[in-house]
């Protein structure tokens, strides 16, 4: 057990090093990928190639484990991510950017994209790391994003009374 501790604390200093160094160079690096590379190499001086595990079928969804399921998400995953950021930016901009009135539109949809927000956060968020069922983590995350919606509609009314000051000025 002790080696285990060890390796993962010279993985974890072996990571900072790297991501330390690249950020001084202005290198672009990822600390994920830093961090796995370290637990990997971490892996191969320990215990050697059979280790790791590289690539094993399961029943459970994504049907992958080990190293398999990460590298495909450093390929889908900026994809998905620009796919649903367009798509997102594209609606915002059709309904509410473009419009002769965006700023009062803009500010009666903050409250709802906020609470919508928090409930994706919140829901997905509970259920993964506290192992909450579905309708448990549902309705928390209902009553945490109401909650935070309901906050933003005061935060809405003083900007639109700053808004009418700087428009009358």
């Amino acid at each position: 057990m002790m080696v285990f501790a060890f390796g993962m604390l010279c993985a974890l200093i072996a990571a900072w090093l790297w991501v330390t160094t690249a950020t001084y160079l202005e290198m672009a690096v990822s600390t994920t990928h830093s961090i796995i590379g370290a637990i990997m190499g971490f892996g191969l001086v320990y215990g050697g190639s059979q280790a790791i595990v590289w690539d094993r079928v399961t029943t459970k969804f994504p049907y992958r484990e080990g190293l398999t399921p990460i590298v495909i998400a450093w390929f889908t995953s900026p994809i998905l991510s620009g796919a649903v950021a367009a798509f997102l930016l594209t609606l915002n901009r059709v309904f509410i950017l473009r419009r002769a009135n965006s700023t009062l539109l803009a500010l009666i949809f903050l409250p709802p994209l906020v609470t919508l927000t928090i409930f994706i956060n919140v829901f997905f968020g509970a259920r993964a790391t506290l192992a909450w069922s579905d309708d448990k983590a549902a309705w928390v995350a209902i009553c945490v994003a109401g909650a935070c919606g309901l906050l933003t509609i005061p935060l809405v009314l003083i900007l639109r009374r700053r808004l009418a000051i700087h428009v009358n000025k």
